[in-house]
């Protein structure tokens, strides 16, 4: 029969040493950040989280991973990501911040450059099966310490089981179509215009919209099942008689087509038109010299 009380005993145990040992390491970071080689503040006594989906503002989905922090090793952390470098101060939702069980700063402000190294703790929000709400179901020992232009934090593991992790930061990335100066993560985000910076791949004509675009074809063509590419529209093949005449030829061109007359027609119009010139020249002669030899006549006659 297994002895619960002494399970019980050795978590409380576990959980107490742990925080022992927490304090003990905060105490010595305290004590010896008057000096420039132990000061949290330097990038060489702290390890740097830049993960964004930490983010408060980002939704945790069911097909990543969870980001978990029981394994977090005892040390100075800092958050440099663009999504937010600071934990927050108030609960944040759960299944937010990459995980299902949020941490959040137990603190009314983050302190001053002046305060030093301040000691606090961390907060779960957890969510039941069942649906109960709990913003602080238990807590975690959390320093931390203002460097002027970034916030360090003294953090370490928890026996409680995963997904929970610490939040930091409430942007999220920029939607698709849009780019901000911030690494595309809000704040700023603005609409790409494919068409103007030539990457929309249209073959033709390109129409940007809010967030995306469109491509569109010129007169004579249609587009492709790819919505991209444009291809010839082959007139003469639709099946109306898109020529005036019955006696007309139909010949497709890249964006429009042509009627021409079959030749045996065009022969016959320029043999018709070549007959009446030559009667027209011959008739002409014949008045010409018809005149001319009844004016020769009355010359003789005189």
């Amino acid at each position: 029969m297994t002895d619960y009380s002494t399970m019980f005993h050795l978590v409380t145990y576990t959980e107490k040493m742990d925080a022992l040992f927490f304090l003990i390491a905060t105490l010595f970071a305290v004590a010896g950040a008057t000096t420039p080689s132990s000061d949290p503040c330097d990038s060489q006594h702290h390890t740097v989280l830049s993960d964004p989906l930490r983010s408060v503002g980002h939704v945790y989905q069911a097909d990543q991973a969870p980001i978990c922090d029981r394994n977090l090793a005892y040390g100075w952390y800092r958050f440099d990501s663009p999504a937010g470098n600071e934990i927050p101060l108030s609960c944040p939702p759960a299944n937010r911040c990459g995980t299902h069980t949020t941490v959040w700063l137990n603190l009314t402000t983050n302190p001053s450059v002046n305060d030093g190294v301040v000691l606090t703790n961390g907060c779960a929000h957890f969510v039941t099966s069942g649906g109960t709400e709990n913003c602080c179901a238990w807590r975690t020992n959390v320093a931390v310490k203002n460097c002027s232009s970034y916030l360090v934090y003294a953090l370490g593991h928890s026996r409680h089981q995963c997904a929970y992790a610490f939040c930091a930061g409430t942007e999220i990335h920029c939607p698709v179509g849009y780019l901000s100066p911030n690494a595309n993560f809000t704040p700023g985000c603005e609409d790409i215009d494919e068409c103007a910076i030539g990457t929309s791949g249209c073959s033709q004509l390109c129409e940007n919209t809010e967030g995306s675009y469109y491509c569109r074809c010129a007169s004579g063509y249609q587009l492709g099942s790819d919505n991209h590419t444009c291809t010839d529209i082959n007139e003469c093949e639709g099946g109306d008689d898109i020529c005036a005449s019955i006696y007309s030829n139909c010949v497709n061109v890249a964006g429009g087509y042509h009627c021409y007359l079959p030749w045996w027609i065009t022969l016959v119009s320029v043999s018709v038109g070549v007959a009446v010139i030559v009667i027209i020249i011959i008739f002409a002669g014949c008045i010409f010299i018809s005149k001319c030899g009844t004016r020769n006549r009355v010359i003789a006659t005189h």
